[in-house]
């Protein structure tokens, strides 16, 4: 699978699509007093498609990271063991599955992998392709010092458990932008929602002090207007609490 793009996931494309219908239903009636006219907000479907693609393939990433931490945590200490490159890969990967409660992303790679060294490919090989495929730096800087390491003698076991230290510092960076963010979104969304929620709380309870917003033309135009606005900075909100790229 190409970690990098997103292709087919019929659990993706289903959940966005009952999401859209939603957003649009919710718009319509919020806005417009009618669920039918929530329609051309759909318009806004191919951004918030690929907001959604970015997020999915952003956790699939994170998550994939990890578990090659773990994979090359056990890798480590199969090579402090004596075993070679491969066979400590080999046995690594055996150890990785039998851990597993569930099952994996990084399951698929492995399969990949062992493939691979079941036909002599290097293992530095196989490394560079899946760095590929996933877009993870820390797995392409491994395949590049695998390499070396190989071909110009290095201690081996000291290079795994410098990338594990390497990966672990990563996971803390990215636990603790992760919470900053998740702060700043919590934030936002409360400030979108208000406008909305005081919108339901009037419908609720007294709707014909509003409905000149809903009857009349110039309150047909202000609503629009509303809606254009809020999706605005939903749109700006989002483009700031956007992590950067790699």
């Amino acid at each position: 699978m190409d970690y990098t793009r997103l292709k087919r996931d019929a659990r993706f494309w289903g959940v966005e699509a009952g999401k859209l219908l939603l957003l649009a239903a919710v718009c319509g009636w919020l806005f417009f007093g009618k669920v039918i006219y929530g329609l051309p907000v759909l318009i806004l479907s191919p951004l918030l498609i690929r907001r959604d693609a970015r997020l999915y393939l952003e956790k699939k990433r994170r998550t994939l990271e990890g578990e090659f931490g773990e994979l090359v945590t056990l890798l480590s200490g199969q090579l402090t063991a004596g075993y070679s490159l491969e066979q400590g890969l080999l046995r690594a990967v055996e150890d990785f599955e039998r851990q597993a409660q569930r099952d994996k992303v990084l399951s698929e790679e492995l399969h990949r992998m062992t493939a691979g060294i079941s036909v002599n490919r290097p293992v530095e090989e196989l490394l560079r392709e899946f760095g590929r495929r996933s877009g993870l730096g820390s797995v392409r800087d491994l395949a590049e010092l695998t390499a070396t390491a190989k071909l110009h003698g290095g201690d081996m076991v000291e290079l795994m458990l410098g990338t594990v230290r390497q990966l672990s510092d990563q996971k803390n960076l990215a636990l603790e932008l992760k919470t900053v963010q998740a702060a700043k979104r919590f934030e936002a969304l409360i400030m979108l929602a208000m406008p909305a929620g005081m919108l339901v709380y009037l419908k609720l309870t007294n709707a014909a002090y509003i409905s000149p917003l809903y009857e009349l033309a110039y309150g047909r135009v202000l609503m629009a207007g509303a809606l254009a606005a809020t999706a605005g900075c939903g749109l700006w909100i989002d483009r700031i609490l956007k992590p950067p790229e790699g």
